[in-house]
């Protein structure tokens, strides 16, 4: 796990400042070792410059850092992540006379696009994003993995690409994205895979990018639509083989030379992973949180489980003090704004595993878009959605019209997708008084991006689900998990992202993971936390009500002396006030106003 940053010049100016400016923007991501190659070597073209910081996982000496160099071949990569199959690919190489000089996965994959070329991305089971130089062809390759739990964000201009694990290591005074800022305020993140600035965009899960000649190509290597549209029964081999699946992601994700930890919350998928890992009888430790004045039933939870098991368990209630101070240091560790509650509990458990010297921290994240996990998916309880997604689009199409113009509802009836990115959080008064704001423009943007006409092959529910792989997991779940857990130099596995698990998983007809009574009915049938299940489900996140109660004046004071006239103008904000003050509502519109303050505010964003 690491972090990368690379410049390809169009022309023979040298960027070598440019691009130590920006690697010294990302170096909590790497603190073991720093890595450059610039235009004074002599074995590369003087216009590609690659940088790496290291935080070292599998084989800690000096020979594995990077930018890693074959000069047989005459290429090189810099590499952020983990490629959990690489020892089996290693064997594969040697039987083809390769001689390996580290025990790293960064050799292996160079060493494989050396016998494969760019089909190497088929191979690979784990999580990256990864550039590699190809000398020979002068030709730059950068990629994705296919879920992105990986980021690799990159800026165009006339003179050059530029490239970096985060979108502000490459911020040069760029005006905001106003889709990104209008999808922030309706659902608390931007699904599109839109950078916060404008010109720095993402490179999407999936995908990989090549420059060659000074032009640009993106091309898709991977999709699980072919698999949605099987639409079978599972019998019981299928659900042995889901646990097996399961079973071996997680055991393949505990290969490290350093210490391993996992976040516990008792829930459905933390205690999944916790016993997969306790049958592999490997050392490792479990970590939990709570909050000052809640429930704190899954804390409770997670202590009796980790002692049942003889497992360590370090835990920790939050504070309502220390959980304000903690939702700036969360924001301020993300390359863009993000109004999950989650970031908060994951920095707390970052700064534990930190502190209990553990770098590798393995969590739930994924595992309610893989097996259905949200009451969304069984119509969020709400029987006039479930019978409404039954209907066709054309059906759709002509309740939304009954429904007065630029009004929510019609639009939630008119797409699917848009009703599950509204489901996902957000605030629709505050999209309400943005100035210059239209729900007919915006949705209009979303039918692009989105638009069922793109996805009709796709039956019902699988539809929601689809849009959970593609947009809600990496551009809000895996977005701020990969960052806040690097803030902290510290690498987040997630077992539930594995290729095989998820394909295999979406053959199956959607009925038989979720219907109006339940979800989850595939993982349960597999029984992979072991009868562990909650009896209520908890979402991991925090405690918004008790944070903005315990210190209101702190909350409004950030938002107010913050400069929003660009967005909000300035007696529709103090009427939020006002009638939280009268009627204790918009306790989330205050807390996704103050988030986005704090991050604007720590970026100096004008």
């Amino acid at each position: 796990m690491c972090g990368i940053s690379g410049i390809f010049s169009f022309n023979d100016k040298d960027r070598s400042d440019r691009l130590k400016k920006i690697h010294s923007l990302i170096k909590h991501r790497g603190q073991d070792a720093n890595g450059f190659i610039g235009r004074n070597n002599n074995l590369f073209s003087k216009n590609i410059y690659f940088a790496h910081r290291r935080l070292s996982i599998l084989d800690l000496s000096d020979k594995a850092n990077q930018p890693f160099i074959d000069k047989k071949n005459n290429n090189m990569i810099i590499y952020n992540g983990e490629i959990y199959n690489f020892r089996e690919l290693r064997e594969d190489l040697k039987k083809k006379n390769y001689k390996f000089k580290t025990n790293s996965d960064t050799e292996v994959i160079l060493y494989l696009y050396n016998e494969l070329g760019i089909d190497l991305i088929n191979y690979l089971n784990g999580m990256f994003s990864f550039a590699i130089w190809d000398e020979k062809i002068k030709a730059l390759f950068c990629v994705r993995d296919e879920f992105g739990v990986k980021p690799f964000y990159y800026k165009i201009s006339d003179n050059s690409f530029e490239f970096s694990s985060e979108s502000k290591a490459l911020y040069q005074g760029e005006e905001l994205n106003h889709s990104y800022i209008q999808s922030y305020f309706l659902g608390m993140y931007s699904p599109f895979n839109l950078s916060v600035f404008k010109n720095i965009q993402t490179l999407k899960p999936g995908h990989y990018l090549k420059i060659q000649d000074n032009e640009i190509k993106i091309h898709k290597y991977f999709s699980i639509e072919d698999n949605l549209k099987k639409r079978r029964k599972p019998n019981s081999n299928d659900i042995q083989k889901v646990k097996s699946l399961f079973d071996s992601s997680v055991k393949s994700q505990l290969i490290s030379d350093r210490n391993i930890a996992v976040s516990l919350s008792s829930g459905n998928d933390s205690s999944a992973i916790f016993h997969s890992m306790y049958k592999n009888n490997i050392n490792f430790s479990s970590i939990s949180i709570g909050f000052e004045n809640h429930n704190n039933y899954d804390l409770k939870n997670a202590i009796e489980l980790s002692k049942k098991f003889g497992i360590e368990n370090y835990n920790e209630i939050i504070s309502n003090e220390e959980s304000f101070n903690l939702i700036s240091k969360s924001v301020e560790a993300l390359s863009e704004p993000i109004a999950d509650s989650s970031i908060v509990p994951t920095f707390k458990l970052s700064q534990i595993s930190k502190s209990i010297n553990a770098p590798v921290l393995l969590s739930g994240v994924g595992g309610d878009e893989v097996f259905m996990g949200y009451d969304r998916y069984k119509g969020n309880n709400n029987l006039f959605r479930y019978l409404l997604n039954k209907l066709p689009y054309t059906s759709r199409n002509f309740f939304s019209i009954l429904c007065s113009q630029n009004n929510p509802v019609s639009y939630r009836i008119k797409n699917k997708f848009f009703d599950n990115f509204l489901s996902s959080g957000g605030s629709k008064k505050l999209f309400s008084i943005i100035k210059d704001a239209n729900f007919k423009d915006y949705y209009d943007l979303f039918w692009k991006y989105f638009s069922e006409d793109n996805f009709k092959s796709l039956y019902g529910g699988y539809q929601f689900a689809y849009f959970d792989l593609i947009s809600y997991l990496p551009n809000l779940l895996l977005n701020f998990y990969d960052q806040i857990t690097m803030s902290h130099t510290i690498e987040g596995r997630v077992p539930f992202i594995n290729r095989e698990l998820i394909k295999f998983c979406s053959e199956f007809d959607y009925k038989y993971h979720a219907d109006f009574k339940s979800q989850r009915k595939i993982f349960k049938k597999a029984n992979l936390n072991q009868n562990n299940f909650p009896k209520k489900k908890f979402g991991f996140s925090g405690p918004i009500k008790n944070w903005i109660d315990f210190d209101y004046k702190k909350f409004k004071e950030q938002i107010m002396y913050s400069d929003l006239n660009l967005f909000f103008r300035k007696k529709d904000l103090e009427k939020i006030f006002y009638e939280f003050e009268s009627k204790k509502i918009y306790y989330n519109e205050i807390y996704i106003l103050y988030v986005f303050c704090v991050w604007k505010n720590s970026l100096n964003v004008n």
